[in-house]
């Protein structure tokens, strides 16, 4: 592998860089445009290196429609022993960033917000 073709990790904690870029778009349109047409040169510009071949889709939520990110199913080779007895006891999701419940409070508010006894 060539120095060039080396992954670079980002300078700093990942979801919060990416949190930073997805706020400045927020409040800057041709961000956003550019952030939707063209996420691999915005996220590297913003220090979030996107590894050679692999593509990025960015797309938004909408007040009636919402996108649920699915995790690759992870091969038994990418399990460690700590995941695998977890999984079997039925302890916890993995392969994803929806553990401890934290999809369904982001994307639906009013579930965290109220419990079957109110």
């Amino acid at each position: 592998m060539s120095k060039d073709e080396k992954q670079k990790a980002p300078e700093g904690d990942f979801n919060e860089l990416w949190a930073q870029l997805v706020a400045r778009a927020w409040d800057d349109e041709a961000l956003m445009k550019r952030l939707k047409s063209d996420p691999r040169s915005v996220m590297e510009e913003n220090g979030l290196p996107v590894p050679h071949g692999l593509k990025v889709k960015v797309v938004q939520n909408s007040e009636d429609t919402i996108y649920l990110p699915l995790a690759k199913k992870p091969t038994l080779a990418e399990l460690s022993e700590d995941d695998l007895s977890q999984v079997s006891a039925a302890a916890r999701p993995i392969g994803g960033y929806c553990g401890n419940d934290t999809c369904s409070v982001t994307y639906f508010p009013l579930r965290a917000e109220t419990t079957p006894d109110q």
